[in-house]
């Protein structure tokens, strides 16, 4: 344990340990929980979040792993700053940033040099904000311009966010504010007009989906244990289990409630068809949930996990069990009308974020969306104390609720579905500022008043002598004011509120005159309204009044105007008397009308029950057609995926070189790429047609045979073909087609061309070959050379520097062959190679003269040997010897009287000592006369003239020259 954690330190998380703030105090936990779950990055930056709110400040930089990015939702969810280190960041180990950057709120990604100036700027701003108006001075700033800003909102993204917690959407202004930079709330509001942009942006700062599989672990498994059994077991045959997620996010919360009725179903062995309606307000949100790829697991045990869902890649698929049963549409609560007989709704985490009217709009649509009985899912953090007379605690601790039949309640008013249509208005004044602002009004006036709405029904009395001013009507109990106002009251204070609710201004009347009481009273009535929205309830006051009167004249009366007073007395009982004649005629009209009214009341309650009949048929209409555009943007979902899986199938069949042919159980051809017509006589009309009808053009009769023996052992059978003309060759494998389910469902011909490889192996066995042979004719040659050499020798050092010659001069052959890839040598070159050792720089000793010829390579090694072992002979007895001595070689090809041309090549040399006849005949002589003929088929003459040694070779052109 940490108290007080100063500025300035750095505290690193101990191994095995989370770490979490609570208070002023960093706590360690340990042990930590199991790695598969162990993630203390989330957990910290949850409970800074929590503590900290929207001072909290998270920076996620490299590491591996997802950890921080639920940290960075929670920062988020209360108004928090948030950074990451970028991808591009040669330092960063990406996993970490990357997760972070992906849920689209970290407010800036960057370099880690960069980091800390963002950081500082944020700091900056909130210095600025706080010491301009502190903290509480800038949320009220907000507050005054939420009208504005909600009324954007409405306007370009159609959705109402007047109904928004209060307390939530200044947080999250502001946050935008930090991020953007902007200190007046003015120039927020004139910049989310001025770029659409922002109000996409504020859109997804109010819609920050906080989600995972199964969230609250326990909850979901008390309502697998005690609700879905029950569920599913009063299903009768045929009829749908129906489930709305509401507010799903991601999708998650949906394909975790899939996997518990998975289980449920077979658990008991019920046979029930299970519908899951996934809805949210985020297009985004939805299509990802549609496209149902998932990386991080949460809550995922592993046996889950692998029952349940599909790795592909480092994506995880739900199975096609899961998936089926979810259907995905954008929805709005508080807009849009609701689905019908629903067995289960979830709303989790959704009602929070809501004022009291949309909490109470929304609990009224899901009360109209259950079946009889039906179940409601709230999160932990939600209650329904208003709404305790639509549903019942089921189950307390796990926040299930009950709909309670007994009550019906009334189904808000929807307008007809559009997604773009207008959104419906909330309540212009909520209720709980009534008060407030009818004691703002009256609070100068008198404590004596009613607050009266459009209707003329009575929201609110203010207590006291309200009573005074009361004088309710015979009958049935009503809340309408004019009903129960005092008689002599009514028409003045009806021209009153009436005027009041016309011109939005404040009507006030004096010396209205109450008939019971005598007293006087002042009317007083002004508008209560809330700004940028319509007046919805006036505020009628009443204060005590003075009766007017008229100053006495000096003097006494006169006795003429007494007379004048008494006949105006006895006029006025006259008229007194006829008025009050004829109240009681008006009076007894009134009562016919009364009961005239009555009779048309009867008929009213019958229309009315008529008209309720339409209504809820209309409403069910209206949830029908909901669910039927629901099912249609699923389908169009998935008609869009289908489309793009078949042009990716058909362009990979159509871009395939190889020959693929697919067949169904019966033998007939399914389909098949167009590399398949080199092998079969196929057309596109061939399609449905009998495989065993189409004429092949591979040397192949054994299709049926094959075919059945792939379906009955499942193996796969593999055969080298090919073309009747033997013009190509094929490898053929066939194997079974199976379906996605895994049901065998025919089989699939592959046909590799395999020409063009098999025709190398060919030529590689020969090349193989032919290696092997020049191999042996080397050794061979070198073991004569070794042989001979040592006949002639005397010493191990003499031995040793004539076979290193002659090897070296065999090599150099074998280089200039190796070079040229074996396809010949030229002679200049092996002439160059083999006798430049012998003459040095001196190039002028050696004199080459013929015709430029390609030497074939099986004679350029016995040749090179020849011409080095003569050099040899040369530099030691012959011209090359001398000073002066030098070499002549010439050669030719020549073509006599019709025989075969021949090749020839002569050695001579000129300029050298005399020539003496050897007693004996040593390696060079055996080379250039015996090894020489047999090798090349030739023939030799050697002549040891005194002038100089001359050597002469002639052989078959054919077999010296290399072929073109």
């Amino acid at each position: 344990m940490e108290p007080n954690p100063l500025g300035f330190q750095i505290h690193v998380i101990p191994p095995n340990a989370t770490l979490t703030l609570e208070g002023d105090v960093l706590r360690v936990s340990m042990p930590a929980p199991a790695r598969e779950y162990r993630r203390p990055i989330d957990t910290f930056f949850a409970s800074l979040a929590e503590n900290q709110e929207d001072c909290a400040v998270g920076i996620i930089l490299s590491g591996v792993g997802s950890d921080g990015s639920l940290g960075i939702k929670a920062i988020k969810e209360h108004g928090g700053f948030t950074l990451a280190q970028a991808e591009f960041d040669e330092t960063a180990m990406i996993g970490m940033p990357r997760s972070a950057a992906a849920t689209g709120l970290v407010d800036h990604v960057a370099s880690v040099e960069k980091l800390p100036a963002k950081l500082l700027e944020h700091q900056a701003y909130l210095a600025k904000v706080e010491e301009r108006k502190g903290t509480d001075g800038a949320r009220d700033d907000v507050r005054e311009s939420l009208a504005a800003i909600t009324t954007v909102l409405r306007k370009r993204l159609k959705h109402d966010f007047s109904g928004y917690k209060q307390n939530t959407m200044v947080r999250r202004i502001q946050r935008r504010m930090q991020v953007l930079q902007i200190e007046a709330v003015p120039a927020y509001a004139e910049h989310l007009r001025r770029e659409p942009s922002e109000g996409d942006a504020l859109f997804r700062e109010l819609l920050i989906g906080v989600t995972q599989f199964f969230r609250d672990e326990d909850s979901f498994e008390a309502l697998k244990a005690n609700l879905l059994p029950s569920l599913l077991a009063a299903r009768e045959a045929g009829d749908p289990f129906r489930v709305w997620v509401a507010g799903c996010a991601s999708g998650e919360e949906v394909y975790s409630i899939a996997i518990l009725l998975q289980e449920a179903i077979g658990a008991h062995r019920t046979d029930a068809t299970v519908t899951i309606f996934g809805t949210d307000i985020d297009p985004q949100a939805i299509a990802f949930a549609r496209a149902a790829r998932f990386r991080r697991m949460d809550g995922i045990s592993p046996e889950r996990l692998q029952r349940w869902f599909v790795k592909n890649g480092e994506d995880y698929l739900p199975t096609h069990a899961i998936r089926d049963m979810c259907v995905f549409s954008e929805h709005n609560l508080i807009r849009d009308p609701p689905f019908s007989k629903i067995d289960l709704i979830s709303c989790r985490n959704v009602l929070i974020y809501m004022e009291n009217d949309f909490q109470h709009r929304v609990m009224q649509t899901f009360h109209y969306a259950l079946r009889s009985g039906g179940y409601l899912f709230i999160g932990p953090s939600e209650s329904i104390s208003r709404e305790s007379r639509l549903f019942s605690v089921a189950d307390k601790k796990h926040r299930v609720l009950q709909r309670d039949d007994s009550v019906r309640a009334a189904l808000p008013d929807f307008q007809p579905h559009s997604r773009a249509a207008a959104t419906v208005q909330a309540p212009a004044v909520r209720e709980d500022q009534i008060d407030k602002s009818a004691r703002r009004v009256m609070a100068k006036h008198s404590p004596a008043y009613f607050v009266v709405d459009r209707h003329h029904n009575i929201v609110r009395f203010s207590g006291g002598e309200t009573g005074r001013y009361l004088e309710p009507s015979e009958g049935n109990a009503s809340l309408n004011f004019f009903a129960n106002l005092a008689r002599s009251l009514r028409p003045q204070v009806r021209r009153a509120v009436e005027g009041a609710f016309a011109t939005g201004r404040m009507v006030e009347e004096e010396n209205l005159r109450i008939e019971n009481g005598g007293q006087f009273v002042d009317l007083l009535v002004e508008p209560i309204a809330e700004l940028g929205k319509p007046i919805g309830m006036v505020v009628v006051g009443f204060r005590e009044g003075r009766p007017r009167t008229e100053p006495a004249r000096d003097g006494e009366a006169s006795s003429a105007t007494l007379r004048d007073v008494e006949a105006l007395g006895q006029e006025l009982r006259t008229l007194q008397i006829r008025h009050q004649a004829t109240s009681d005629e008006l009076e007894s009209q009134l009562e016919n009308m009364k009961s005239v009214m009555e009779e048309y009341q009867s008929v009213n309650e019958e229309l009315q029950s008529s008209n309720e009949e339409l209504e809820t048929a209309k409403e069910e209409m209206q949830s029908v057609n909901e669910e039927l555009q629901t099912i249609n943007g699923e389908l169009h979902g998935k008609n869009d995926l289908l489309m793009q899986a078949n042009n990716d199938l058909q362009n990979l069949l159509d871009s395939t070189q190889i020959a693929t042919i697919f067949l169904d159980d019966d033998l007939r051809l399914r389909n098949f790429t167009p590399a398949a017509m080199e092998v079969f006589s196929l057309r596109d009309s061939d399609r449905g047609r009998p495989m065993t009808d189409i004429m092949s053009l591979l040397s192949y009769d054994k299709l049926r045979e094959d075919v059945r023996i792939v379906q009955r052992t499942l193996s796969v059978v593999e055969h080298q073909l090919d073309l009747k003309d033997e013009s190509a060759t094929y490898i053929m494998r066939m194997r079974p087609y199976r379906t996605v389910a895994n049901v065998i469902s025919g089989v699939v011909l592959t046909f590799n061309n395999v020409t063009e490889p098999k025709r190398q192996n060919e030529h590689l066995q020969i090349l193989m070959q032919e290696l092997q042979h020049r191999t042996n004719n080397l050794f061979t040659v070198i073991q004569a050379m070794a042989r001979q050499t040592a006949r002639t020798s005397t010493t191990f050092g003499e031995f040793e520097t004539q076979f290193g010659s002659r090897v070296q001069g065999l090599a150099q052959s074998n280089a200039l062959l190796i070079d040229q890839d074996w396809k010949g040598v030229s002679l200049d070159k092996l002439i160059e190679t083999q006798l430049a050792p012998f003459v040095g720089a001196d190039t002028m000793r050696i004199e080459a003269v013929g015709p430029q010829v390609r030497l074939a390579a099986g004679a350029v090694q016995t040749l090179g040997l020849a011409l080095h072992e003569l050099a040899t002979n040369a530099s030691k007895y012959g011209a090359l010897s001398a000073p002066g001595g030098r070499v002549v070689l010439s050669w030719s090809f020549e073509d006599k009287n019709g025989a075969p041309e021949s090749f020839r090549i002569e050695w001579r040399e000129e300029g050298g000592p005399p020539v003496k006849p050897s007693t004996r005949k040593g390696f060079g002589r055996f080379v250039t006369d015996q090894m020489v003929t047999r090798a090349l088929n030739a023939t030799v003459e050697t002549d040891l003239a005194s002038e100089g040694l001359r050597w002469r070779l002639q052989m078959l052109a054919s077999e010296a020259r290399a072929p073109a």
